[in-house]
This record gives C-alpha cells, structure tokens and sequence, in this order.
C-alpha cells in the first residue's frame, strides 16, 4: 500500500497520469503502438500478453474497451491458455465498451460499433458492430451518409471543439440541449474554430 501511494506521488511529480504509467509499463513489455493513438482504455489492455497486440497510426480507442490476447478459460479444460495476435489498422476508430478477443486483426480505417465482441478479422474499410460483431458497411457509405446529413442539418454547432464540451456553459448545454430535441446534432472535431 504504502508504495503504491509512492509511486502515485512521483507519477504526479513528473507530471504522469496513472494512464501514462499504465502505457509506458505495456509499451515496455512488448505492446506496439503507433503515432496519434488516442487511447483511453489503457487499463483494458491485456496485462498478460502485450506483446502480442499492436495498434496503428492514429487509431482511436473508445472509454471502457478491452483488447486481449489470451483466453484463460481453456485451461479449465485442458490445462493451457490459448493466445493469438490482436492487429488494429491504421486510421481505424473502436466505440466504447468494445471487447476485441485474441486472434483478430482490424483492418486499416475500420470503424467498430460501441459494446461489440469482435472474435474474427473485420476488413479494411469496414464498419462492424454486434456480439459478435460483423460487417455492417463500408466506411465509404458511412461517411457519405454522414457528409449528407451535414449538408442538410442546421443543427451543426461549430463553436468550440468536441474535446470541449465537458467544460460547457449552462447555456452551451441548453443551446446543444435544444438542438437535440427531435434529433441528433453534429459538433465540431476541428481545434481551430
């Protein structure tokens, strides 16, 4: 306990996050990880086997998500842990809660559904969702829905970027609140708005 407090103290001394500390002991044992992964579920990474995970250039990786690399519970039976390799591509974007299970490889600019079980490859340019998950689309048809419904919809709030609406005004929430009412809205990703 006592060194547990320690290290939490020179974590903070040095300006970590017990997320930074978390990433910096996975990337030590083996983990691959790319440029401008935004990762935030670095405590579901798979402790055991790191080394058998890689992650790609700016991939995003949803709150809450698990990616392992081992399945425990054959030993039950057999008295052996199996492992495979778990690829994620470049450019590709994993929704919260997601489990990604050993022996999976997500291709480049994949879009996974938030809560899904991926337990077999999904392809490049693929949107998948479900337990398990499948193929629902393509990212192509994705973003051209998605860039048409922005050319129609008003509801389109640009001003301020979407890592900052946690730090919102009483009245930016009603405004965001009102443009939500009978449907979805679209806020802003650019930082320089």
């Amino acid at each position: 306990m006592i060194k547990r407090i320690f290290r939490a103290i020179k974590r903070r001394l040095k300006g970590q996050s017990a997320d930074d500390t978390k990433r910096e002991w996975l990337i030590q044992h083996g983990l691959r990880v790319g440029e401008k992964v935004d990762n935030f579920s670095w405590s579901g990474m798979d402790f055991q086997y790191p080394g058998l995970i890689t992650i790609g250039n700016e991939v995003t990786i949803a709150s809450g998500c698990r990616i392992l690399a081992h399945d425990a519970s054959v030993g039950y039976l057999t008295r052996s842990t199996r492992v495979g390799i778990v690829e994620i591509g470049d450019h590709s974007f994993i929704g919260a809660e997601t489990v990604i299970l050993p022996n999976v490889r997500i291709g480049e600019w994949c879009i996974i559904g938030a809560g899904s079980v991926v337990t077999k490859d999904i392809p490049p340019h693929s949107v998948a969702a479900g337990n398990p998950a499948r193929v629902i689309g393509s990212t192509d048809t994705f973003k051209e829905k998605h860039e048409n419904a922005l050319k129609q919809k008003t509801h389109y709030i640009s001003k301020k970027p979407w890592r900052e609406w946690a730090d919102a005004t009483p009245e930016e929430w009603a405004e965001l609140r009102e443009k939500c009412k009978d449907t979805y809205a679209y806020v802003t990703r650019r930082e320089d708005v």
